[in-house]
């Protein structure tokens, strides 16, 4: 059961938050202040936290703060009041997902949790069509896809945020696939599965870590199944 971490001093709307975000499937924890909450993370993993930015003891700017320095993972939607401005200013912070104004509507945070909560896929491929074709498929079938155009865009994803699949053509500008694939290995254990997607018909030196091999244009078809596999 996935985890979410509730941090706000208002006792009501946290009831609110609980409520709902059981209803998702989700098994909660409440803070009622950034201290409470700073204490929460360290002792585990969460796949949602919904964070208020004004509270006592330490604000929720200092729990974003910790965040980014700790973790990767975009994954805090930030409860907030102030202006629009200072919204996009927060959103900056490596950690957040997205900034959501008090008083918020229900079923846009609803919508929220659900699109962060979705598979993340990195789709690194440099042909326009297939980034379309392709693209569509995945974002159909329910994974939340971002698109790659070059190894080096691949790489720069990678250090900025966490996937749980790789779709990776070999022949890329820039930086090749070979490349990024060697790099998402050095990571170890917590490299995510990659599928190859290339028109070769078979790769020109071994690719052991692999979790698929397809190829173009008739495995297109195929990625959506392959990705339910290997990210189920």
């Amino acid at each position: 059961m996935p985890f979410a971490l509730i941090v706000d001093n208002d006792a009501p709307v946290r009831l609110l938050l609980r409520t709902i975000l059981t209803r998702e499937g989700f098994n909660c924890v409440e803070a009622i202040d950034g201290s409470e909450a700073l204490t929460a993370i360290e002792a585990r993993q969460f796949d949602v936290i919904v964070l208020d930015l004004m509270m006592p003891v330490v604000s929720g700017q200092e729990v974003l703060e910790h965040l980014s320095k700790v973790q990767r993972r975009k994954n805090v939607i930030v409860l907030t009041a102030t202006t629009d401005k200072q919204r996009l200013s927060i959103i900056d912070a490596g950690c957040v997902y997205a900034t959501i104004r008090k008083p918020f509507d229900l079923g846009h945070l609803l919508s929220t949790v659900r699109g962060l909560t979705r598979k993340r896929v990195l789709l690194v491929e440099d042909d326009e069509a297939t980034q379309y074709l392709v693209g569509r498929e995945m974002t159909n079938a329910g994974y939340s896809v971002t698109i790659a155009g070059d190894g080096q865009a691949a790489l720069q994803s990678l250090r900025s945020d966490t996937y749980d699949a790789l779709v990776v053509d070999l022949r890329l500008p820039v930086i090749s696939g070979y490349d990024v694939i060697d790099h998402v290995i050095s990571t170890g254990d917590s490299a995510p599965p990659m599928i190859v997607l290339s028109v070769l018909s078979r790769p020109e030196r071994p690719l052991p870590k692999i979790a698929g091999y397809l190829h173009k244009p008739t495995g297109m078809s195929e990625v959506v199944n392959m990705l339910h596999s290997v990210t189920a």
